[in-house]
């Protein structure tokens, strides 16, 4: 991939690249034509669970949560989101894949970074 000299003297990647979720804490960089194969690959995959979910709506309930503070630590409660069980299909519908954002990738080490710009930690 060809590279650029940014204004700090820092090399960087002349590519639209974007940073994919593999599991948790877990990413690559992708460019941007795979990313699009990637995407269209999701959109697929996201259609057939759908598909799924409105095959399966007895095995459904809507999620909602709401904060409590039992012995004074916050906590998150998972509960019926009833208000909406009469729209489940609208829920189902809403489900869209998530494109990940371009980010810019830098061809440099931990050390350079931190000689240009400090170490922030």
């Amino acid at each position: 991939m060809k590279t650029y000299t940014d204004e700090n003297g820092l090399e960087v990647f002349d590519e639209n690249l974007f940073r994919l979720k593999l599991s948790a804490g877990y990413y690559v960089f992708v460019t941007e034509s795979l990313m699009k194969k990637i995407n269209k690959l999701e959109t697929k995959f996201l259609a057939e669970v759908r598909q799924v979910l409105r095959d399966n709506k007895e095995h459904l309930i809507g999620e909602d949560w709401t904060l409590g503070y039992p012995d004074g630590k916050q906590t998150i409660f998972h509960i019926e989101l009833a208000r909406f069980w009469g729209v489940i299909d609208d829920l189902i519908d809403r489900a869209r894949p998530e494109m990940p954002k371009r980010v810019t990738v830098y061809k440099e080490t931990e050390e350079r970074i931190k000689e240009v710009f400090g170490d922030r930690r």
